[in-house]
């Protein structure tokens, strides 16, 4: 990685090209199979950087867990351009019984959404939680998983 000639020509995340299939970084076991613990765990935009399995705020005001991270290109030929995506799981703010206020995971509810839809990271979001009337991001209190 710190040689600039082979750097450029290194791939650290999984490309979703469709049906096409022409590299490895391609392929649906790295894209949709492998562990996200094992794959390219973090993004950085600007000056925030985002983790798998961490709680993120999206410009629309839902909050999402990001489980993988990968490519996708836009436009065609050479005005192609990789953007970047997140496959997270949605959240769902709760109060208990007893008063405390945090989040179920719904597992079984994944999305896709763009690197561009993301607005604040975890450490971000824990400085602006009490102002955005949300649950505080460290506090998972359950998940909801598929029943198969």
């Amino acid at each position: 990685m710190a040689n600039p000639r082979i750097s450029p020509h290194l791939r650290y995340y999984p490309e979703d090209a469709g049906k096409k299939l022409g590299e490895t970084w391609q392929g649906q076991r790295w894209l949709r199979e492998i562990d996200p613990t094992l794959a390219t765990q973090m993004i950085r935009i600007g000056h925030q950087d985002y983790y798998v399995y961490e709680p993120t705020k999206l410009q629309d005001g839902n909050v999402v867990m990001p489980i993988r991270w990968f490519t996708r290109s836009s436009g065609s030929g050479a005005k192609a351009e990789q953007k970047f995506w997140a496959e997270p799981w949605r959240l769902e703010p709760v109060s208990t019984d007893e008063g405390h206020r945090g989040y179920i995971v719904n597992e079984y509810d994944t999305i896709e959404v763009s690197a561009h839809s993301l607005l604040l990271s975890m450490p971000q979001m824990i400085e602006t939680y009490v102002s955005d009337n949300l649950p505080d991001p460290r506090h998972i209190i359950g998940m909801y998983t598929a029943h198969v």
